[in-house]
């Protein structure tokens, strides 16, 4: 079971953010698309504050050049990115790892598709040593962007998204690939939703407030 993103506005799934990465972010989900525009970035997650472009803690997605990025925005609204050039092929489930440590100088991202490594570039150059901007009141987004309060919709279905506030490395892409659910490691959970069903039901372990329910509806498949 997954999500399915028909690239519009009601196919798009919101939340509450439930906790601010800081110093390193691991995000985890598998992804089958569906098509690839070729006009517009297809966003898979987003952390930000809603409709607040300055303020876009972390954005994951597919752009048509240069394929996959990920960028945060840094105190004062400074954009900071990296991008890797791989072409994939559509009605094909993958799963992805990305990972920001921005204790480290310069910040370091890795990427892994199906537990392969995959070297990210420096898109903006310069060492990138910012903390990301997290004084907002962030919102979580799945299949649109959220400092847009939409637009830049996924066509495509989604599955398993977590994220941790730590970075677990090639271990932690190798096991997820092999299908475990990120159920399985729990330290450091901070989100959690394995879109299965109609209610968009997120698990928070961070701050354990259990459930929450999302504030927009998807089809699902």
């Amino acid at each position: 079971m997954a999500r399915d993103f028909e690239e519009a506005n009601s196919n798009q799934i919101r939340f509450n953010a439930l906790s601010s990465p800081t110093s390193k972010f691991s995000l985890s989900h598998w992804i089958k698309f569906e098509s690839f525009t070729g006009s517009h970035m297809e966003q898979i997650f987003s952390l930000g504050k809603d409709a607040d472009s300055t303020r876009v803690l972390f954005q994951w997605g597919w752009h048509p050049t240069p394929r996959f990025i990920v960028k945060w925005t840094g105190d004062g609204g400074t954009a900071h990115e990296w991008n890797h050039g791989i072409t994939l092929s559509t009605a094909t489930w993958y799963h992805m790892l990305i990972e920001v440590d921005w204790s480290t100088n310069p910040d370091t991202v890795n990427f892994w598709i199906d537990g392969v490594s995959k070297t990210m570039t420096n898109n903006l150059g310069g060492d990138n040593t910012t903390t990301p901007d997290s004084d907002a009141t962030q919102v979580i987004a799945l299949g649109f962007e959220a400092a847009n309060s939409g637009g830049n919709f996924l066509d495509g279905n989604l599955a398993e998204v977590a994220y941790w506030s730590d970075n677990g490395g090639a271990a932690r892409a190798a096991m997820l690939s092999l299908g475990y659910s990120p159920l399985f490691i729990p330290n450091n959970l901070a989100f959690y939703t394995p879109l299965i069903g109609k209610g968009g039901i997120a698990f928070d372990a961070a701050s354990n407030s259990g459930e929450q329910t999302s504030t927009s509806s998807v089809t699902y498949s």
